[in-house]
């Protein structure tokens, strides 16, 4: 009975180049995520350590990389770490709108619920009712295409 022993392919090689070269896992870890992270993913994946790993820890990238790493005061990363949350310029929720931005969208949003309350002969709305997504949304776009509060009011005839 003849036992198969595998061959070693030119990956095995060149990671054992690495290893050789004296990288640690947590920097090979670290070279993976920053050359080439998967979207949608936090941490390096196997495609990931195959970009790196055929590079070779000869590759200018491989050396730069590894310079940082080890430059005084830095401190490595967790391994698997979260992607910020990347928000619509007109989301609510983008903290990039400042309070004033915030305050002028919901005073659009207020006079456009008014207005169609009027037209629809309801009671006026009531105005700590939270402004739906949709509305909200709506009304940033209007107050960023008018540049104002009161062009925004005037162009859209919202007066009370």
């Amino acid at each position: 009975m003849k036992i198969a022993i595998p061959t070693p392919s030119p990956l095995h090689a060149i990671l054992g180049r690495s290893i050789k070269a004296g990288w640690t896992p947590a920097e090979l870890a670290e070279y993976a995520r920053q050359m080439y992270l998967v979207p949608g993913q936090t941490k390096p994946t196997a495609a990931s350590y195959q970009f790196v790993v055929e590079k070779g820890p000869e590759h200018l990238f491989a050396q730069e990389i590894l310079a940082g790493l080890r430059a005084a005061g830095y401190v490595m990363p967790p391994f698997d770490r979260p992607v910020p949350k990347r928000f619509d310029w007109d989301d609510p929720d983008n903290p990039e709108h400042t309070p004033e931005m915030r305050g002028e969208v919901a005073e659009v949003a207020r006079l456009i619920r008014n207005r169609s309350a009027s037209w629809k002969g309801k009671p006026q709305p009531d105005p700590s009712e939270p402004i739906p997504r949709g509305l909200w949304k709506r009304c940033y776009r209007l107050r960023n295409r008018y540049h104002s509060l009161e062009d925004t009011i005037a162009i859209q005839a919202l007066s009370d």
